[in-house]
């Protein structure tokens, strides 16, 4: 690599041996570490267009609830207030004035559709996106790391199996994550579906308007789910109350989306999960390298920044091995311009270059206008083709 640099008027020579000597095996893993990079940057693309999937309309359950118990002047818990409105079809003054004042039937169903709408939105992304560019990643790393194996070739490169193996069970953190997602959003869609169905359903009793036969219907299992739903989602919880400055958590899907680095307000209750249950029992399997860790309590921002820190130490070392190969071999100044002449115009002094290959020769051509205006000078250089 022969390098001119007119500012300075200088003739600098590199000595990249290293690049020469490895130059096919550079080139595979630049173009790996750009396929790398560029779904670093699509997955960052997918989260950002999931953040805007997710309004702040989904929080106004959360807002609207929490300034009901703070109003309200009986001792009795919001949960025990719906309960009480789905078993005997009765509510307090307070509730009803929630309902049918704050919420609305038309807000209630408004609120409904935009849920149900950015939950589908998200869920696509993380389908069709974020979990696709995830495998991609996956399959990328671990061609990288099958080259540092070959370590005759690529590890006087930099490429580090161990950080490469880091940088794997990273992606695989992600990729389990963005499926805990999916199971939120499903679960979460279909508890949110049966709630709004029989809260629409009471307030239309409220208003003593027309309910339609196909809502009207509700068979105990139903009233089961939904006594189920008030009780995980409707509990009061001092905890988030000095966390977040408020009681509620009913919307669960946010949590993951937001970029902080406290740990989930709700994480998922994997109290029933038998797999979770069979590796915790096996003593073989508990520590084992071959399963990605999950980080229960973490969000899919605090897990996808962890992976984005460890692989970008996998693509620095390689960097800065082949930066420190790169020495100067030969500096030749061509020539100095006086401090008073700075500003002078000149009409030509880049010089231009060429290599003779038949002869093993590097030519530079150059003026120098303070010394001579009308001279074109010529500098012949030996070089090693090799080198």
């Amino acid at each position: 690599m022969n390098l001119l640099s007119p500012p300075s008027h200088s003739w600098t020579l590199l000595d990249t041996c290293l690049l020469s000597s490895c130059l096919p095996e550079v080139t595979r893993m630049s173009r790996k570490f750009t396929h790398i990079s560029t779904l670093l940057q699509y997955l960052h693309l997918s989260l950002t267009c999931m953040c805007e999937a997710w309004e702040d309309i989904l929080l106004q359950m959360d807002l609207r609830l929490t300034k009901f118990v703070q109003e309200k002047n009986t001792s009795t818990q919001v949960q025990d207030e719906f309960l009480e409105l789905l078993l005997w079809g009765q509510s307090s003054p307070e509730l009803q004035a929630l309902l049918m004042n704050q919420l609305t039937v038309k807000g209630l169903k408004k609120l409904g559709q935009s849920i149900e709408s950015s939950y589908s939105s998200i869920q696509k992304l993380v389908i069709s996106h974020l979990q696709s560019g995830s495998e991609a990643l996956l399959y990328h790393l671990s061609e990288v790391r099958g080259m540092s194996l070959w370590k005759q070739k690529f590890e006087p490169l930099g490429l580090d199996a161990a950080a490469l193996e880091g940088a794997i069970t990273a992606v695989g953190s992600f990729s389990l994550k963005a499926n805990e997602l999916l199971q939120v959003i499903d679960k979460s869609m279909k508890n949110f579906k049966a709630f709004f169905r029989w809260l629409y359903v009471a307030m239309l009793r409220m208003c003593e308007e027309h309910v339609p036969p196909e809502l009207n219907k509700m068979t105990q299992k139903d009233i089961a789910f939904v006594a189920d739903f008030l009780s995980e989602h409707f509990s009061e919880n001092e905890e988030l109350f000095d966390r977040k400055g408020k009681y509620f958590n009913v919307e669960r899907v946010g949590q993951y989306l937001k970029d902080e680095d406290e740990d989930l307000v709700s994480p998922p209750n994997t109290k029933g999960n038998q797999w979770l249950r069979f590796l915790q029992e096996s003593a073989h399997l508990k520590e084992s390298p071959l399963l990605f860790p999950s980080f229960p309590q973490k969000s899919l921002h605090f897990v996808k920044r962890m992976m984005e820190g460890v692989i970008e130490q996998c693509l620095q070392k390689p960097a800065e091995v082949i930066g420190r190969s790169v020495t100067q071999a030969v500096f030749l100044p061509l020539y100095t311009v006086p401090e008073s002449s700075e500003n002078t115009p000149r009409l030509f002094e880049l010089p231009s270059l060429w290599n003779d290959k038949k002869n093993r020769m590097h030519h530079v051509v150059f003026c120098m206008p303070e010394v001579s205006p009308c001279k074109v000078f010529l500098l012949r250089r030996g070089t090693d083709p090799l080198r």
